[in-house]
């Protein structure tokens, strides 16, 4: 039963007396609402958070969990879950506040599916009635057990490192052999333009021989001195087995202290203080303190300085100013925006700006006027006809 379900009827009675009573009692419910639910455990935790096994035939190992509340009252129920949740055998199904509990984990000579097992062995709060309301909490720890692929299976994990201009870029290549028959590894890494298209390096490694359910950790360093600021494509590959090829690409950007604006308002209203939002993107690894820009309108007296802002490494962000367009006459018309920034400079002229369509009103009124009045003189000729004819007709 939950809360509303419980209370429901004197929810009910509250709402229906009148304004002072009402109050009056609803902090008399709140304060019984509080004492009631004193009880409840807002914290539950485990540690360690999992443990990694390679299945091994018959592999007998205990894992020992502790888990952790803020409520030294509360009981907790352990339980074990999964697919392989029938291999594990508990030291206790109960606890009291914090406590800690053995798993021992009795592995089969043989598990038919291949891949990463999950073995979970959690908490759940248990509430007590007798102790007034209580909400219910739970968390699990988790003991990850690999069984190998038949033959020959790797798999990898890929990492790059932005870096600045002229510094090395480091790579990070982990192997991981998933299979029951020893590897040997033939890895290198390409490194590619953005496109993917142009092959810039190649990057080879010392071939490595690796055991069912062992690692490979490879690392390898970049030279950038002859590389542009930009991003840049990476691709690890492993070549393997007959003709078997583990692949995974990654991205890294090389940064120099630059500040380049890719968008800005474009249309404005005339006669009217408008908004202008300049979209900018940073290009350097680091934190760039007091970015702000200046715009100008060339023939105008119109000059604007935008607040300055901390731009993020590689991040995109926005600087807005206000300006009148009252002086500005013709259209499109052009700006100039410069970024200031680091001692430094970033300039783009903003062209073929234009001011937003308006509806001529008094134009379309005259025209309808005018219409009006046509159709009116018809209308007043057409009866002055229809009449003559009528008397013309009597007259015969």
């Amino acid at each position: 039963m939950n809360l509303l379900e419980r209370y429901k009827n004197d929810i009910i009675q509250l709402l229906s007396m009148d304004y002072k009573k009402s109050v009056f009692f609803g902090i008399i419910f709140a304060c019984v609402l509080c004492a009631l639910i004193q009880n409840t455990s807002a914290s539950l935790g485990v540690r360690p958070a999992y443990y990694e096994v390679n299945f091994v035939p018959g592999l007998e190992e205990t894992y020992k969990f502790e888990f952790f509340q803020d409520n030294s009252e509360t009981e907790l129920r352990i339980y074990a879950d999964g697919d392989l949740a029938q291999y594990v055998t508990l030291s206790t199904t109960k606890i009291t506040g914090t406590g800690s509990v053995e798993a021992k984990l009795i592995l089969p000579k043989e598990i038919e599916v291949p891949g990463l097992h999950k073995l979970y062995i959690g908490a759940t709060q248990v509430v007590s009635d007798r102790k007034g309301f209580g909400l219910s909490g739970s968390v699990a720890g988790i003991i990850k057990i690999r069984v190998p692929y038949p033959g020959q299976y790797l798999e990898i994990q890929f990492e790059t490192k932005n870096a600045k201009v002229g510094e090395n870029v480091d790579f990070k290549l982990h192997i991981v052999n998933l299979g029951k028959e020893s590897v040997v590894a033939n890895s290198r890494i390409e490194i590619y333009d953005i496109s993917g298209e142009k092959l810039l390096k190649i990057i080879t490694f010392d071939p490595e021989t690796i055991e069912s359910t062992n690692t490979a950790d490879l690392e390898a360093t970049l030279e950038t001195t002859d590389y542009r600021s930009g991003d840049y494509k990476a691709v690890a590959i492993v070549n393997y087995g007959n003709g078997k090829i583990a692949k995974q690409e990654g991205m890294f950007r090389l940064g120099e202290v630059r500040v380049d604006i890719f968008n800005y308002t474009s249309v404005f209203s005339r006669n009217l203080i408008n908004r202008m939002e300049i979209r900018v993107e940073s290009f350097w690894n680091d934190p760039i303190d007091n970015l702000y820009a200046t715009v100008t309108v060339p023939g105008t007296n119109i000059y604007f300085q935008t607040p300055s802002i901390t731009i993020k490494g590689f991040e995109k962000s926005m600087l807005t100013g206000f300006f009148d367009t009252s002086e500005i006459k013709e259209e499109p018309f052009n700006a100039s925006i410069v970024l200031h920034y680091s001692n430094r400079t970033s300039e783009k002229i903003a062209m073929g700006l234009t001011f937003k369509k308006t509806t001529n009103y008094m134009f379309y009124a005259m025209i309808a006027g005018a219409a009006l009045i046509v159709i009116i003189v018809i209308a007043v000729f057409l009866f002055i006809l229809w009449r003559s004819r009528k008397n013309a007709a009597k007259k015969k």
